[in-house]
């Protein structure tokens, strides 16, 4: 028992203590298992990077492969773009959705300098 300056007694049961050292045994090993996931955490992330990076060395490429066109694809885009025949019908005709189909022909638009209308 310990007397303070304002006549209060402080007992200090070992309960307490125990209820102490708990604590700081459970702050102690969250703390540890908190390094243990960040450091996993990092050597992931190196290990990662090194696998891309030596996937990229062997020549891999990432993503989606990009689509082949058709050979009837230049004449379809032609009919549709002239009117005789809807984007369905063009899409269908070219073995792929109507979607795709519009984004291709957009994107032949763009590559073909302005005044001139060829294709190829």
């Amino acid at each position: 028992m310990e007397l303070l300056g304002s006549g209060t007694v402080l007992f200090v049961t070992s309960l307490d203590r125990r209820d102490l050292l708990g604590t700081l045994i459970s702050d102690l090993v969250l703390t540890i298992l908190s390094y243990v996931a960040e450091t996993e955490r990092t050597f992931i992330r190196t290990r990662h990077a090194e696998g891309i990076d030596a996937a990229r060395r062997r020549g891999v490429r990432f993503g989606r492969p990009k689509l082949i066109l058709p050979e009837n694809f230049q004449a379809e885009k032609s009919r549709y773009e002239s009117g005789e025949i809807t984007l369905s019908h063009a899409a269908r005709n070219c073995g792929m959705s109507r979607t795709t189909f519009w984004e291709k022909a957009r994107e032949q638009k763009k590559l073909i300098p302005s005044g001139q209308n060829v294709c190829q």
